[in-house]
């Protein structure tokens, strides 16, 4: 375990620090050098601002990408690398802990900042005393297409009730007056996308103190977009192995996530909609198999697309990744389930 610091940017100037951006990484270093010289780029003054980065156990160059960053870096670039690998929960907790200034912000090593990012999430927790953190939107960088084997790309112009820290601001008292980050929620990762639901567990517990938060249309992030194997695309759904254990923790979320929020979308209900109209075709009538008929045509036409050779020529192939994909859903799900306790589906 390491630490560096850029010294002629520490001393007397970390005591005007009012914003410490913390974030972790594993194995994105290119992705990384972009979010820091987007942060570099911001309207705050750079004497105002540090980056704090913990590295979990990258094997693809990041120490030295860091090194070279940190060799001009106009403000406070700490970095620490943590062994053994142990997930971006403690990662986070990690640059915390680091962290000079009274105010957290939190983002991906994935993302980009848009220029005033720190600005306007300093401006609105000043404006509103009363307000322990601040969001704003997480978009799709504007420069990247979405295709079929796309992940990672989730557009949220609008509150957002998993409160992502993708783009996040938190005043640092009461993120430790609630205890940080719980550790245990982590599971492992898929790739570089870690399977775990701090983000939503803090934001919950902040507010069942009583405290408010506040969401900013101006405050923009914009999130890679990423193109994956098919298996890359199934397994990425990992990650819902633990909304049964969320929603136990935190009944209020049942109906913002599983009918209209982010999580699932509506074509899930299509497909058991489907499923169980054919099981009750075998032992009642057969025209409830016409049940499966709006998630099969849900599912063959991509939405927008409309009638062409080329869309009814992808159309069998599109049903079949579909179908895999929800098949694998169900799964996870009903793993999750059993684990918590909490059936989900």
């Amino acid at each position: 375990m390491h630490i560096r610091y850029l010294c002629r940017c520490l001393g007397a100037g970390q005591s005007k620090l009012r914003v410490s951006v913390v974030t972790p990484v594993r194995n994105r270093k290119e992705l990384l050098r972009e979010l820091i010289e987007s942060l570099w780029a911001q309207s705050l003054d750079t004497s105002s601002f540090e980056i704090v980065i913990v590295d979990d156990c990258s094997t693809d160059g990041t120490p030295a990408v860091l090194e070279e960053l940190q060799a001009r870096s106009p403000c406070p670039l700490v970095y620490r690398a943590l062994t053994p690998h142990a997930g971006s929960v403690r990662a986070r907790n990690e640059g915390v802990r680091l962290a000079q200034a009274p105010v957290l912000a939190f983002t991906d090593s994935d993302c980009r900042a848009t220029p005033r990012w720190l600005e306007l999430g300093l401006a609105a927790l000043e404006a509103h005393p009363d307000v322990a953190f601040v969001t704003g939107p997480t978009l799709n960088k504007p420069d990247q297409p979405v295709t079929f084997f796309s992940v990672g790309g989730n557009p949220r112009p609008r509150d957002n009730p998993i409160y992502p820290l993708t783009n996040a601001f938190y005043r640092k008292d009461v993120f430790w007056e609630v205890g940080g980050f719980d550790e245990s929620i982590w599971l492992g990762a898929v790739k570089t996308t870690p399977v775990e639901y701090s983000d939503i567990d803090l934001a919950y517990r902040v507010l069942g103190r009583g405290y408010r938060n506040a969401f900013v249309d101006e405050l923009i992030v914009y999130h890679e977009v990423l193109q994956v194997s098919p298996w890359h695309w199934l397994m990425w759904n990992l990650r819902l192995v633990q909304l049964p254990e969320l929603l136990g923790r935190y009944p209020v979320l049942r109906k913002s996530l599983l009918w209209k929020g982010p999580f699932l979308s509506p074509i899930h209900a299509w497909f058991y909609l489907g499923v169980l109209g054919v099981l009750a075709a075998g032992v009642t009538s057969g025209w409830l198999a016409l049940l499966v008929l709006p998630y099969l045509c849900r599912s063959a036409i991509a939405p927008g697309r409309g009638l062409s050779m080329r869309t009814l020529l992808r159309a069998p192939a599109r049903l079949v990744l579909l179908t895999l994909r929800q098949v694998f859903v169900s799964a996870f799900l009903l793993w999750g389930s059993v684990r918590a306790r909490n059936m989900v589906l």
